[in-house]
C-alpha cells in the first residue's frame, strides 16, 4: 500500500470544484463533496474512491499539508515506525515557551 495525497482543485469554466486523490499506483478525481465539512473529512472522500479503485482495504488516517492532505493505513504491515526524538512533556514545553513568546 502507498501513501494518498489529496489536493483541493479550484472551479473553472468546464468543472465544478473537485479533490484529486494521487498515490503511485494511479489517481481519482472527484466532484467537492459540499454536503462533508471541510478539511480532511471532505479530502477522505477522494481517498476512500481511490482506495476502492486500487482494492485497498483498511482504516485511514489522515495528516495535512500546505497543499491538502496525505492519508495512510493505519496498523499496516508494512508500517515503518519512527519514535520522536523528544518527550511528551518535551514537546509541551517547547509549545509553552512558543506561547510565552507571543503573549
Amino acid at each position: 500500500m502507498q501513501a494518498i495525497t489529496t489536493k483541493y482543485l479550484p472551479p473553472t469554466d468546464a468543472h465544478g470544484s473537485r479533490i484529486k486523490a494521487t498515490c503511485e499506483g494511479g489517481s481519482v478525481t472527484v466532484p467537492y463533496p459540499h454536503e462533508k465539512r471541510e478539511g480532511a473529512e471532505a479530502h477522505s472522500v477522494a481517498a476512500l474512491e481511490l482506495c476502492r479503485k486500487m482494492g485497498w482495504a483498511g482504516t485511514l488516517i489522515a495528516g495535512g499539508t500546505q497543499t491538502g492532505y496525505v492519508f495512510v493505513f493505519r496498523d499496516s504491515p508494512a508500517w515503518d515506525v519512527f519514535e520522536s526524538p523528544i518527550t511528551q512533556d518535551e514537546a509541551n514545553a517547547i509549545t509553552r515557551q512558543r506561547l510565552d513568546a507571543i503573549v
